[in-house]
């Protein structure tokens, strides 16, 4: 169990926190092979590919995808966006990570963040998740970070009709959000 929550503090931390830069050293040697699969992919403007030398880890992450795109949410001032990413060095890979960044007048996910699934009619719970949140220039900025089982975010990227709920917000995942899913997946092997 102790083991578990060091991975889960390790794995969670946000991909905007690592070096910016992916330095070419032989402390990283399969990051040039990452790098030279994700120009195949559709989507490869979206990944990117961080070293972070201290840890000795690699992110790769997809995104940011913003998804609050209602218009009924921008006169409200909310704005959604989401990446998924993986942390590859640190043994098999069982998780991928799903972040939600929001910016709004007002609180969306103080008292609930949970994020639910419907993935070709199939539920899936994640929990709370890791919460981060700010007060900023009169408005408020939350973070939300959700450990996925790979298997089951392979289902979300592969299915027909992949629904979230986080909190209240409610959505549906574009193909271009699943392609870059099993994507992401991919680069697990």
């Amino acid at each position: 169990m102790e083991a578990d929550k060091k991975k889960s503090a390790t794995a969670t931390r946000e991909p905007s926190q690592q070096t910016k830069t992916m330095p070419t050293t032989s402390a990283n040697p399969g990051s040039a092979d990452i790098q030279q699969r994700i120009k195949n992919f559709r989507n490869s403007k979206r990944f990117s590919v961080r070293y972070d030398k201290f840890r000795n880890d690699t992110i790769v992450s997809v995104g940011p995808f913003f998804i609050g795109g209602t218009k009924s949410y921008v006169v409200r001032g909310f704005q959604l966006e989401m990446t998924a990413y993986l942390l590859l060095d640190k043994g098999p890979i069982d998780h991928i990570y799903l972040r939600f960044d929001s910016s709004s007048r007002d609180w969306t996910f103080l008292k609930n963040s949970e994020l639910l699934a419907l993935v070709d009619g199939e539920r899936m719970q994640f929990g709370e998740g890791d919460r981060d949140s700010d007060i900023r220039r009169g408005g408020v900025s939350e973070s939300m970070i959700y450990p996925i089982p790979i298997e089951r975010f392979l289902k979300m990227g592969q299915a027909a009709s992949t629904e979230l709920k986080i909190g209240r917000v409610e959505l549906t995942l574009k193909d271009e959000h699943k392609e870059a899913f099993r994507d992401l997946v991919s680069l697990a092997n």
